[in-house]
């Protein structure tokens, strides 16, 4: 047993981006105790609640450092201090390997074992490298590098041209176009059809584009994906909390009044977490309060 825990439990946030790498579909480290994933959401939401309590108790430390001590039971293969630093203590050139692998690859199928391949070391040093180097893993890595070349691409086509989003989305990598205009709109702050037709850009005359020369479908496309995002949003909380269409969009809304972002930006940062959430009973409730509470502190304001 560690002496003392990996974490503080007094940063939530980076607490449950923890949980989201470890859950992630694509994470390729040691399985995850699910059932500690959901008791750490819910002892966080719990803490949340009676925070005020706990701080004129005097109970501060306490209660952070019962949160680390869950949060240490979630991984409980997680590796010594002597593997992290004999994975890392060589890290920079088997990461810049596997980073130009992965530059050269960009649209092509590739998995965690062929990118520690051309970094010529093992799949959990690589996986330790990179947390190191970019405190990530290395398939996020990657689908970063794939969202930034979609996004340079989006800026320089335009819908006059015959680009959709669907077709750049699935050349670099992207193969569910829905699931890629919600990590879009997450990462950039707007929908990837806004980018595709940028009313900044040059029209094909010369002449700026306004909204007489614009591609009528620019905003269309724009309304309807900020209606399907919410929608998508709403479903999700009809699902866990049991309540109607008016009710869930009530929750988003009071988020957005309380935080002062946008409902779809609020609704697309929800769906993407509740992809890492536990999915039913026990935590499902208390992991989604604890998402809910902590929405804005992962959506970007730029």
């Amino acid at each position: 047993m560690r002496e003392k825990s990996s974490f503080d439990g007094r940063d939530p946030a980076l607490i449950e981006r923890f949980l989201r790498e470890v859950t992630d579909p694509d994470y390729d480290g040691p399985a995850p105790d699910l059932d500690a994933v959901a008791v750490v959401r819910a002892v966080i939401a719990h803490q949340h609640s009676i925070e005020s309590m706990t701080t004129s108790l005097g109970l501060t430390e306490q209660s952070a450092a019962y949160v680390a001590a869950c949060v240490d039971a979630v991984l409980p293969g997680d590796p010594t201090p002597a593997e992290i630093l004999a994975a890392v203590g060589q890290a920079a050139e088997p990461v810049r390997r596997a980073v130009a692998y992965m530059s050269d690859n960009l649209r092509e199928e590739v998995d965690v074992a062929d990118i520690a391949a051309a970094g010529n070391v093992s799949i959990r040093a690589l996986q330790l490298a990179f947390r190191h180097e970019f405190d990530t893993t290395p398939m996020a890595y990657l689908r970063d590098m794939r969202m930034n070349a979609a996004h340079a691409e989006l800026e320089n086509r335009s819908p006059g041209d015959g680009s959709t989003v669907s077709e750049v989305a699935m050349g670099w990598g992207f193969p569910h176009p829905g699931r890629f205009a919600v990590a879009y709109r997450v990462r950039y702050g707007r929908a990837p059809h806004t980018t595709l037709a940028d009313r900044s850009r040059p029209a094909s005359d010369g002449e700026p584009v306004t909204s007489e020369n614009q591609a009528p479908e620019a905003n269309s496309h724009d309304e309807t994906d900020d209606r399907a995002v919410i929608e998508q949003a709403k479903g999700i909380l009809m699902r866990v909390y049991g309540v109607d269409a008016d009710h869930a969009f009530a929750i988003l809304s009071r988020r957005s009044r309380e935080t002062g972002l946008a409902v779809d930006a609020l609704a697309a940062q929800l769906i993407e977490d509740s992809s890492h959430a536990p999915s039913a009973p026990p935590g499902t409730v208390q992991a989604f309060d604890s998402i809910l509470n902590t929405l804005q502190e992962r959506i970007s304001r730029e």
